[in-house]
């Protein structure tokens, strides 16, 4: 091996340096980036962008908490109805505790 190996140890004040440098570098980067970007603006379309998503979730989010937590009618000629979510969970479960567990086998390659 020569004195240049990979395995030889780095000087300790050397790393100590390097350390110094790298926090202070660190710092540098962070303090002008906290003056380049402290005076951001978000322009008025991303605004009325953000804030018509934000109108269409609302609404989707009540029809389906409506269409989740109230019974509704799926034909009522034959007098089907779509139950809440805590009216079907006892049903799937029973379901789910009547089948009998399977193990999983992985496929052949």
């Amino acid at each position: 091996m020569n004195e240049h190996s990979a395995s030889k140890p780095i000087n300790p004040a050397a790393a100590f340096a390097l350390g110094i440098f790298g926090f202070f570098a660190f710092a540098a980067l962070a303090f002008v980036a906290y003056f380049f970007f402290r005076n951001g603006r978000v322009s008025e379309a991303a605004t009325a962008a953000t804030q018509a998503r934000l109108e269409a979730r609302a609404a989707v989010d009540e029809a389906n908490n409506n269409s989740i937590h109230s019974v509704t009618w799926v034909d009522e000629e034959k007098e089907i109805v779509s139950p809440t979510i805590e009216a079907y969970l006892p049903i799937a479960a029973d379901k789910l505790l009547d089948k009998k567990p399977t193990p999983f086998v992985a496929p052949a390659q």
